[in-house]
């Protein structure tokens, strides 16, 4: 990635690990700042790390608590290792917002 100071770092990791969803923001806007702040807190850590820390932080910062169980429930992970699929757990929460509406 490019050069950044250490305390730039510091500040990206600061960030990135306090972030949640905000109530009125968006899953999508949510993931994608949580990827840009890992890229710049985590940088050279593997892919695979990067999605791992990005997709737990997704799920156990989602501002809904019903949407945050209904998520961990279904399982972030694919296998010891790895994450699953970012765009998976981005449709798995709001395939669970959308039911959450339409049984009110």
């Amino acid at each position: 990635g490019r050069y950044m100071s250490i305390q730039a770092v510091e500040l990206a990791i600061l960030q990135f690990e306090q972030r949640s969803q905000g109530s009125q923001e968006s899953y999508h806007d949510f993931l994608n700042h949580l990827r840009i702040l890992a890229n710049e807190a985590y940088d050279g850590d593997s892919k695979t790390e990067l999605n791992r820390k990005v997709a737990w932080k997704f799920v156990s910062g989602i501002y809904n608590d019903q949407v945050r169980v209904k998520v961990m429930e279904a399982g972030w992970m694919q296998n010891r290792r790895e994450a699953k699929p970012l765009p998976d757990l981005l449709k798995i929460a709001e395939a669970t917002r959308a039911n959450d509406y339409r049984r009110r």
